[in-house]
């Protein structure tokens, strides 16, 4: 992506730096997170000045999404070249100077000839020489949201993208069937267009090469190309999920290094991986031999898509194999820009449900966690108060030497999985209940002596410890849940205390997601598509901004 210092012409640029290598050069400097830092910011900045000079990515994806309100403002300066150039095309013809795509047809047709110049304009295509009252009558269409209809394909990016350009001619010269879309997404056409936009002069009657200027260019496929730039940049932030810092930083890839800092930046210091952390050092059998084989490598493919998506800023190949020449072989190469862009699109839309897909799950697994966590809290405080009762207790109320159970009981409640039992937590055949009976038989097979007395023996009262279970086990749990849906859960959710809990809010908070229940009639495509309309519509861009916003362009020192 092209940067240019804010407040130097490009004129004093070129006399330093007439290549433009310098500029080149400093907008690889950074990581790519640097890059979509700065994309971010030109993105959100209300106003888009036009001067003929630069124009990012970030600009025109900011001008194409109609619902940020972003303006744009044609340069005054430009004023007096524009129409210097419309007057020296107008003073050439009258001269009877021979004139490309005027006098004379256009490619291999350029060697006919005409007498009606303004009879060939409805034909001819190509730029150059338009009024400024044109460029003002566009940029108000822009500023009052009034977008021509014009359909994407039927262009090979060769000439330039004539079809689609056509349609917004037609819609400034007032042509009958021309549309447009409003505001408010209503119907409109030419005439009501130009009200709406608040264009005060007639429809246009085209000057000589003034069609060309409009429909011989590449804009359509340039801004869809800039688009589906701007979103995979965003997007594949998105993507990390795994780390190993020794390994990335031995490797020297630098988009391997990146990945793999972001993957590691989310998730320090969270709750959930403490958590996990401190329940793998009391039972290292719960902690896998090793993650995922798609998620250990994840830095290493993911890497190389960093890399390689700032090249394709600059650089681009063909969408076909090899390269096709025109039809009457007067030029290089159809470069079928706008196709490629159209596909590119469509790659951008698969990734986006993919992502959708994925936010969806982790949410609803992360909801499941808090479920879980409120769920196992309850029964180990039940079955800690049952031990108590009917365990460490004598019949004349004294406390049972050698009876206090409650730290091995918990445990035997953290080492169970509750999706295993939570279902009918009191069932003799679920293993909570197999486990916490094993617990207090190797207790009393410790006990030897002591289990012959009645008063201290374990066996004896493993029935009742039971019994009393079953009775209040069931109705506390189906409190809990019933508490956990309705949002008063005694436990917080862990991801509060993360770095992509805006990601999590982004998913659950106004666009309304919630955890999928067999009671509920939401169905998961209803969710999904949510959060695919809203991704659309840019408003993820702030939640991963604000996830890694305490990072840094070079988390991991290189070796």
């Amino acid at each position: 992506m092209e940067r240019i210092p804010q407040g130097k012409p490009l004129s004093s640029l070129s006399s330093v730096d007439p290549l433009s290598w310098g500029v080149a050069a400093d907008s690889l400097k950074g990581g790519h997170l640097d890059e979509v830092k700065h994309m971010v910011s030109e993105y959100r900045r209300p106003l888009v000045k036009f001067g003929g000079e630069t124009l990012t990515i970030a600009q025109v994806a900011a001008v194409a999404k109609s619902e940020l309100g972003v303006k744009v403002e044609l340069s005054e300066g430009a004023r007096a070249g524009v129409n210097a150039s419309s007057d020296w095309v107008l003073e050439g013809l009258h001269n009877g100077v021979d004139s490309y795509g005027i006098t004379t047809g256009f490619g291999a047709n350029s060697r006919l000839r005409t007498k009606d110049g303004a009879a060939l304009q409805k034909l001819l295509i190509r730029y150059s020489g338009i009024r400024f009252e044109i460029l003002e009558a566009i940029t108000k269409l822009l500023n009052h949201n009034v977008t021509p209809c014009l359909p994407l394909p039927g262009s090979v990016t060769a000439f330039g993208d004539i079809i689609p350009l056509s349609y917004i001619v037609g819609l400034l010269i007032g042509g009958p069937n021309s549309k447009a879309i409003g505001p408010n997404g209503e119907p409109l056409d030419a005439q009501e267009a130009f009200r709406v936009a608040d264009i005060d002069s007639k429809f246009f009657e085209l000057q000589p090469k003034e069609r060309l200027a409009l429909v011989n260019g590449t804009a359509v496929g340039s801004t869809m190309a800039a688009m589906v730039l701007f979103e995979a940049n965003i997007l594949v932030v998105l993507l990390p999920e795994f780390i190993d810092h020794l390994i990335h930083k031995l490797k020297h890839h630098l988009g391997q290094i990146e990945a793999a800092a972001i993957m590691g930046h989310i998730p320090e210091g969270s709750t959930i991986f403490t958590m996990a952390k401190r329940i793998h050092e009391i039972d290292p059998l719960q902690k896998p031999k090793q993650d995922n084989y798609a998620l250990r490598s994840a830095p290493q493919w993911l890497g190389p898509q960093i890399e390689v998506i700032r090249f394709l800023q600059y650089l681009a190949n063909p969408v076909t194999t090899h390269v096709q020449s025109i039809e009457q072989h007067n030029q290089d190469v159809n470069s079928l820009g706008l196709i490629s862009a159209l596909k590119t699109a469509e790659v951008i839309d698969l990734l986006k449900l993919m992502l959708t897909t994925f936010l969806v799950a982790l949410c609803q697994a992360i909801d499941l966690r808090h479920l879980d966590d409120n769920l196992k809290d309850i029964v180990k405080n039940i079955v800690g108060q049952i031990a108590k009762k009917t365990l460490t207790t004598g019949t004349n109320g004294k406390l049972r030497p050698l009876r206090f159970y409650e730290k091995d009981l918990l445990q035997a409640v953290d080492r169970v999985y509750i999706f295993t039992y939570i279902d009918d937590p009191s069932s003799a055949t679920y293993p909570l209940m197999q486990n916490l009976r094993q617990v207090l038989v190797e207790h009393a097979m410790i006990e030897g002596e002591m289990e012959k007395n009645p008063s201290t023996s374990i066996f004896q009262n493993i029935a009742s410890f039971e019994d009393e279970l079953k009775v209040v086990l069931p109705k506390k749990v189906e409190n809990v849940r019933a508490r956990v849906e309705n949002g008063n859960a005694a436990i917080s959710n862990k991801i509060k205390d993360c770095r992509s809990y805006p990601l999590y809010k982004f998913v659950t908070g106004p666009l309304g997601t919630g955890l999928l229940t067999g009671q509920k009639v939401t169905s998961p495509g209803e969710e999904f598509d949510k959060v695919f309309n809203a991704m659309c519509q840019g408003k993820i861009i702030d939640p991963i901004m604000e996830s890694l916003k305490e990072l840094n362009s070079a988390p991991i020192p290189i070796c």
